[in-house]
């Protein structure tokens, strides 16, 4: 069974809006690389600036347990989505 991946920003482990976090889900990437690259971007130039608030304003946000399966490639089955729910 493939499984497809889809953006949503994570906000289980969000400091600000959940983009870094989501981003680090998605691309199964180190949560504090991403936001260190994050800030770096953001420091260096306001493009990153304006990337985040992009992110932040179109991506969905990681609701229910299906979504945060869809989020890292897992199959939404009841064993995965036990892992998130709350």
């Amino acid at each position: 069974m493939e499984t497809t991946r889809k953006f949503y920003r994570d906000t289980t482990n969000s400091m600000l809006g959940g983009v870094c976090s989501g981003l680090a889900a998605y691309a199964n990437a180190d949560l504090t690389l991403v936001r260190i690259i994050a800030a770096c971007t953001v420091l260096l130039g306001s493009l990153g600036f304006w990337v985040y608030l992009i992110f932040w304003f179109i991506a969905p946000v990681a609701k229910t347990p299906a979504q945060q399966c869809e989020l890292r490639g897992l199959p939404a089955t009841p064993e995965n989505m036990a892992r998130f729910t709350k």
